[in-house]
């Protein structure tokens, strides 16, 4: 850092402690606890997540997905929904349908690209499978950008590792939007069986 001849005392801001960051944080998390929150899949003391969630998650059966990047999402979602394996029974039926294009992002003189956005849209669906009536729909996307190299193979990997990326992020939105949604769902369904 540059400091003046006649000044040779470090700005204030830069020699304070973090103390006050390291208070907000505590501060705001005593005040999450107090307002009511807490973590969606935790099934602890106090967590959100409840052992009935757990098993509706599990229960979600996830159609497959056609093509490489979407056998990755496919994946992805599976190990994100139901870590632990799926029920035999499904109750919800997700089908996702990603979209995939890719925009040219720098140039060289030549006109050679160089650097990509690998640009992904999915819209998907839950059904319920005893009734099939879908009770969720959604669309999301993923951005995910690499280089062109002059190794081919290392342009094939750099691909390949954006397509990556862009499934596991679609992936945690559609999961998580799924989880919020079922877990409101069960909230309903246990505060109208607690007032009838």
């Amino acid at each position: 850092m540059w400091l003046s001849k006649t000044n040779k005392r470090a700005p204030r801001s830069l020699t304070r402690p973090a103390l006050p960051s390291l208070a907000g944080v505590l501060v705001a998390g005593l005040l999450l606890s107090g307002c009511g929150f807490s973590p969606l899949y935790t099934t602890g003391p106090g967590g959100g997540g409840s052992p009935a969630l757990v098993k509706t998650l599990e229960s979600v059966q996830v159609s497959p997905i056609g093509g490489r990047f979407g056998q990755l999402v496919f994946r992805d979602l599976e190990h994100m929904l139901y870590p632990g394996g799926n029920n035999a029974d499904p109750q919800f039926a997700l089908a996702v349908r990603p979209v995939i294009e890719v925009d040219r992002l720098a140039f060289e003189a030549d006109a050679t690209e160089t650097r990509y956005n690998l640009i992904v849209r999915a819209s998907y669906t839950l059904t319920d499978t005893e009734t099939n009536e879908v009770v969720l729909t959604g669309n999301t996307r993923a951005v995910s950008a690499y280089n062109r190299t002059e190794s081919r193979y290392g342009s094939v990997i750099a691909r390949e590792d954006a397509e990556r990326n862009a499934a596991t992020v679609l992936s945690e939105n559609i999961s998580l939007r799924v989880s919020v949604f079922l877990r409101s769902k069960s909230a309903q369904r246990q505060a109208s069986e607690t007032q009838g």
